[in-house]
């Protein structure tokens, strides 16, 4: 049997009753978003998973392994983005952990 692995899942951004209606991600009506970017957000995975089994009963489908995504138009820079801001914020307590030291060790320098 044919398995639907690939959901494209959002929050607040859908109406499950007929008509139903779904404008999910940035690029939901964007003519131009071709692509989507991965989910990674465990808090709602229950929540989706419980969705994607209700479609399966009411649909008569499968989804064995489902892999949640976000429609986007550029999920490259979207992913580009993600990792400035986390260099950002690595860079920051890399910085907060150094302070930290110097202050501990200015301490016990003092007490010597």
């Amino acid at each position: 049997p044919v398995s639907y692995d690939f959901w494209a899942v959002g929050i607040d951004c859908c109406v499950p009753l007929p008509p139903a209606s779904f404008w999910c991600g940035g690029a939901a009506y964007d003519t131009e978003a071709h692509s989507a970017t991965r989910w990674m957000g465990d808090a709602d995975r229950s929540y989706f998973r419980l969705a994607i089994q209700q479609a399966e009963v009411e649909y008569g489908i499968k989804a064995k392994h489902p892999l949640l995504l976000s429609w986007t138009r550029d999920a490259s820079g979207d992913a580009e983005r993600l990792r400035k801001a986390g260099q950002w914020r690595f860079t920051l307590w890399i910085c907060a952990a150094l302070a930290v030291q110097a202050v501990i060790v200015g301490i016990v320098a003092a007490h010597f």
